[in-house]
């Protein structure tokens, strides 16, 4: 630099902000032993899971509130979506601070250039660190209500073998006797006697 150029000190400053937004799910698959047609089978699980509280939507899917994660049946599926999201803003500020010749615009250009860069590169980092922290929340907001939503599940499905077993036995003939237990292993059994 030539003996007695000005130099002056330029600040470039830029602010980047965006929403992050993550959602995450668990399928379960609901399985009913094939004692009738699946269209049977699917409205008697259907009708169990509505009177377990489960609202019918106008696109003929049901879903329910476990907590603040929303389990979903679509019309015509066995499968149910447990489904949970959630946002958070994202801001940050880089600074770059640089000395140029007075006057030197290409210079002045190049400090704005890198405060941008840098502003991009820490607003991606901020937005991944976001991002990570909301994947924890969300699967420990699952995880607190899965087993729920499980043990719902399991009922309903017991409730519609059982239904569907006594038509299915009606068909055969008349019931004399129906009697529901636990097995040595804690299963559901269910025994049906059919006079033919």
């Amino acid at each position: 630099m030539p003996c007695g150029a000005r130099l002056e000190v330029v600040q470039s400053t830029v602010l980047r902000e965006g929403d992050v937004r993550v959602s995450d799910h668990v399928d379960i698959e609901v399985r009913v032993l094939p004692v009738l047609p699946p269209a049977q089978l699917d409205t008697l699980v259907r009708e169990e899971l509505v009177a377990r509280g489960w609202e019918t939507e106008p696109d003929g899917s049901l879903s329910k509130h476990f907590g603040d994660a929303v389990a979903r049946m679509p019309a015509g599926s066995s499968t149910i979506r447990l489904a949970v999201e959630d946002e958070r803003a994202v801001a940050i500020s880089a600074t770059t601070t640089s000395r140029i010749t007075e006057g030197d615009e290409v210079a002045r250009a190049a400090v704005e250039a890198r405060a941008a860069s840098d502003g991009d590169r820490k607003f991606e980092l901020a937005k991944e660190a976001a991002e990570a922290e909301l994947i924890k929340k969300n699967v420990d907001r699952l995880m607190g209500v899965y087993e729920e939503l499980r043990g719902e599940i399991a009922s309903a499905v017991n409730a519609t073998t059982k239904r569907a077993l006594e038509q299915r036995a009606r068909e055969i003939g008349s019931i004399e006797s129906s009697r529901e237990g636990r097995g040595a292993d804690g299963s559901y059994e269910l025994t049906i006697t059919v006079k033919t």
